[in-house]
């Protein structure tokens, strides 16, 4: 009985520590990210430089070629009562202006890029921390 306990115990421990699980032979990973307001880049139009989007880029290896090929990439903003998938979209007043923020991403082997645009199109670097949970899904 001993035996059993210990080996149960020792097998709750390795499963409990990892961000990697199986379902009907999908693999899904899960990592989290924390975007801080330095992350951003501004990236404008040739037109204006008060127009465009900001975006930060990280290294991401559970978005491997196999997940790009035959899997997908979820990513949700992490909140205090619940998380929000991505693209998530609010909408804000400043004035008289009515506007839309978007939160969205796109992927590349490797690396994931998160991207902030208005839909008036006028370039805001957001100005807070925010924690992503990439989650990704293959079938090998």
């Amino acid at each position: 009985m001993k035996k059993l306990f210990l080996l149960t115990s020792i097998l709750l421990l390795s499963v409990s520590c990892s961000y990697d699980t199986i379902y009907d032979g999908a693999i899904v990973e899960t990592e989290y990210i924390t975007i801080f307001p330095t992350d951003w880049i501004a990236n404008v139009t040739a037109q204006s430089r008060n127009e465009g989007f900001a975006s930060a880029t990280f290294r991401m290896p559970i978005i491997t070629p196999a997940v790009i090929k035959r899997g997908a990439v979820m990513c949700y903003l992490v909140g205090n009562e619940h998380d929000d998938p991505l693209p998530f979209s609010v909408t804000q007043r400043v004035g008289i202006d009515i506007f839309t923020n978007t939160l969205s991403f796109d992927v590349a082997s490797g690396s994931i890029r998160f991207i902030s645009e208005n839909s008036d199109l006028i370039l805001t670097i957001p100005n807070w921390s925010m924690t992503i949970k990439v989650v990704t899904i293959v079938n090998p």
